[in-house]
């Protein structure tokens, strides 16, 4: 072989099956870790912003807490999902306006 092609060839690093493993284990808990944070932002989030929305029984519309909370929270979740705006926005508004920090959540 000539030195030409050996110098072209990249050497490959090869991965164990542990380094896999371990791989798809921190992707995993990273992946659990931000659901959590968005499962618990989201309704807090609404919470800090339409307290007084949400305590009364029937609004205008004839729907129950429950349900606008539901509203609400599926809003929120929507802004997050059409990139109006990012899950660590959300968290700092917490931590900013209401001293919550759930980015230590783990």
């Amino acid at each position: 072989m000539s030195n030409r092609i050996k110098k072209n060839r990249k050497k490959k690093k090869l991965i164990t099956n542990k380094e896999i493993e371990k791989i798809k284990d921190d992707v995993t808990n990273e992946a659990i870790r931000k659901a959590f944070i968005l499962m618990l932002c989201i309704p807090t989030m609404v919470i800090h912003d339409k307290y007084a929305y949400i305590t009364k029984k029937i609004d205008e519309k004839g729907r129950n807490r429950e349900e606008r909370f539901i509203d609400l929270c599926l809003d929120n979740y929507e802004c997050i999902l059409s990139d109006n705006v990012e899950l660590r926005e959300l968290v700092k508004i917490l931590k900013d306006e209401t001293g919550v920090d759930i980015s230590k959540i783990t």
